[in-house]
């Protein structure tokens, strides 16, 4: 036998403390008496002088005797460990959202934590290794030989909000058993996972969690409708029993009213707010009347920012430039039209309605509005700053250090058939060279921005190599930055970034105020939301136009925690089986060969026990 918590045993003082107070003598005061014939029987305690008596064996004594002793034991947790050798031990220990769910007090993750530390306390020699995983394994205790130990190692440990993925999990415990000599392979959950097909052979699996009680936000989503908003929250009834309550709306963090939901076993609604301010972030709380009725709260809230959807409007002017065409085409940001010459000169006398002009082969005396590319542009072209002279054969090409718009751009076996050479005022950036003459250049001054690139891309090969289509991207963002937007997200998945062409520091914040800083170094660093809610990506790079001043851009995304596999409560075993209860074992529920077994619960009856008969003999006298 082994304990949990041998520290408790000193309530074992209880016994002697017990004895002491029958030893003691009971003091009376003397008073006057006509007759002592009715004192007869206890004449001789009356005539004894000393403080203590002898100790006379009495009923009621060896029942509290008892019971002291069984409330002592109790609290140091004895565990009895079935016939079994000892063995090295490995532990899968489920730590995602679902074992947050409060249907075994304190928590799922509570009661696996005691059967793991119960495990620990009957070790006998052998070893003990915690993996606890939600998407991502991580050992938390790596052979440790006493209870002590794990217990110190688990003593911060809490669950996720993340999604549970148990197939990584067991390719690292299969990798740790195979440093071993006959290991024993352990998985403490409630069951909702995605068991792999080929579960290793003798996992033991001991399953915690009672009630399948859950009522769950699937979804917040906002769309746009008569240029206000309009927000439909999606509520799913993972329960088998009947429940009711209501979701209540918020709007930049201010209340926007509630609606009252009611649904059957396994039902699902969805609850509609019209009229909503466009642009306006939005959250939703969900409450259940009787909390009976939901054991998860991690999927009570959920977050949406509104995505703008807008596409900047590009036209390309030129006679005839497949790859040029196609790789504008191509950008996810941008709606292309194409036009000859002689159609540019009617659409520029008109209301011109487009944020980028290409130019390619042609060019006017007269800019358009908005960015303006110019592609091999003719000689004698004069534009603020730019002159454009004669044609030369260029050789090395030579880029600028840090360029944002030869960002991932490979120029290194590029060749060109000429180009034309580039006469630059003040205000102009060279990105590319050669010879000494720039080929690429830009400029942004007074909220225009404007590139020029001195080759034909046809007469190159350019167009044949990776480097052309994120050439064209990258300077097609910087004339016409995006929107800066972030798709909706789960906690635990991974989020890809994509930077502004000009960021110099990429920075995330979370709803409890950390930061997590994605660049530098470039490329950023793939981004896991540990919690749900509001989170800001943040960029921020030095203003090219103003000296000492930094120019930042700030997004708000969502994450929320939904998962429907975390939010069916319902304990499930490895291949289906369904089978419920707080202790389980192996693929067909057999019970774990040399497992530990609590006695705790057993010992606190058997004090009750004892209890109750001491205080019936009392009451009748005895």
């Amino acid at each position: 036998m082994a304990f949990l918590h041998p520290e408790a045993l000193w309530l074992a003082l209880t016994l002697p403390a017990i004895v002491f107070f029958y030893l003691l003598r009971p003091r009376r005061r003397e008073r006057p008496v006509p007759s002592i014939l009715l004192w007869q029987q206890v004449a001789q305690e009356l005539e004894a002088n000393r403080p203590w008596q002898r100790l006379r064996p009495q009923f009621i004594l060896w029942l509290q005797l008892l019971a002291a002793g069984l409330c002592a034991l109790a609290a140091a947790g004895p565990t009895l460990r079935l016939a079994g050798p000892a063995r090295n031990t490995i532990v899968l220990l489920d730590a995602s959202a679902s074992m947050q769910a409060t249907d075994v007090a304190p928590s799922r993750f509570a009661r696996a934590l005691r059967e793991v530390e119960a495990m620990a306390a009957g070790l006998r020699g052998g070893r003990l290794t915690v993996i606890a995983f939600d998407r991502q394994p991580r050992v938390v205790v790596n052979e440790a030989r006493d209870a002590a130990g794990v217990r110190r190692a688990l003593a911060g440990l809490k669950p996720s909000s993340a999604a549970g993925d148990v197939a990584p999990a067991l390719s690292l415990a299969g990798a740790l058993a195979r440093r071993l000599t006959h290991p024993r392979l352990v998985l403490v959950s409630d069951g909702g996972l995605d068991f792999p097909a080929n579960l290793p052979a003798g996992l033991e699996v001991i399953t915690v969690g009672r009630s399948a009680a859950n009522v769950s936000l699937a979804g917040l989503s906002l769309r746009s409708l008569g240029g206000n908003q309009v927000a439909q929250v999606s509520v799913v009834n993972h329960g088998d029993a009947a429940a009711k309550g209501r979701v209540n709306l918020y709007v930049n963090g201010r209340a926007a009213g509630s609606k009252a939901w009611q649904l059957p076993a396994h039902g699902a609604t969805h609850l509609l707010w019209p009229d909503l301010p466009p642009g306006a972030t939005v959250a939703a709380e969900l409450e259940a009347d009787d909390p009976a009725a939901d054991y998860l709260a991690v999927d009570n809230r959920a977050w949406a920012v509104p995505q703008s959807g807008r596409r900047a409007r590009a036209l390309l002017v030129t006679t005839g430039n497949v790859y040029l065409e196609r790789a504008l085409s191509l950008l996810p940001g941008l709606e292309v039209y194409r036009a000859t010459p002689e159609e540019y000169a009617r659409l520029a006398a008109a209301s011109y309605p487009y944020e980028l002009t290409v130019w390619d082969g042609y060019a006017d005396k007269n800019l358009p509005p908005g960015a303006v590319w110019i592609i091999n542009p003719p000689p004698g072209l004069r534009l603020e700053g730019l002159e454009v002279g004669p044609a030369f054969r260029p050789h090395a090409l030579v880029g600028a250090d840090g360029s944002p718009v030869l960002r991932y751009v490979d120029l290194a076996e590029v060749h060109l058939e000429k180009a034309h050479r580039l006469t630059l005022a003040g205000g102009w950036t060279v990105d590319l060279a050669a010879d000494g003459r720039p080929l690429l250049a830009r400029r942004a001054e007074k909220g225009r921005r404007l590139a020029v690139l001195a080759c034909d891309p046809q007469h190159s090969d350019l167009p044949l190599r990776p480097a052309f289509p994120v050439l064209v991207q990258n300077l097609a963002t910087w004339l016409v930055p995006p929107a800066l937007e972030v798709p909706q997200g789960r906690v635990g998945e991974e989020l890809l970034v994509s930077p502004l062409p000009l960021a110099e520091k990429i920075i995330i914040e979370a709803p409890d105020g950390s930061v997590t800083e994605l660049v530098p170094p470039f490329p950023p660093a793939p981004f896991r939301p540990a919690v749900p809610g509001l989170y800001h990506l943040v960029q921020r790079w030095a203003n090219p136009e103003r000296p000492g001043d930094t120019v930042e851009v700030r997004q708000a995304f969502a994450v929320n925690a939904y998962d429907v596999r975390e939010a069916v409560l319902a304990p499930r075993m490895p291949g289906g089986s369904g089978e419920e209860g707080p202790v389980a074992g192996g693929p067909h529920g057999r019970r774990p060969p040399g497992r530990p077994v609590p006695l705790s619960s057993v010992l606190g009856l058997a004090t009750l026990a004892v209890v109750l008969w001491e205080w019936k003999v009392v009451s009748r006298g005895r």
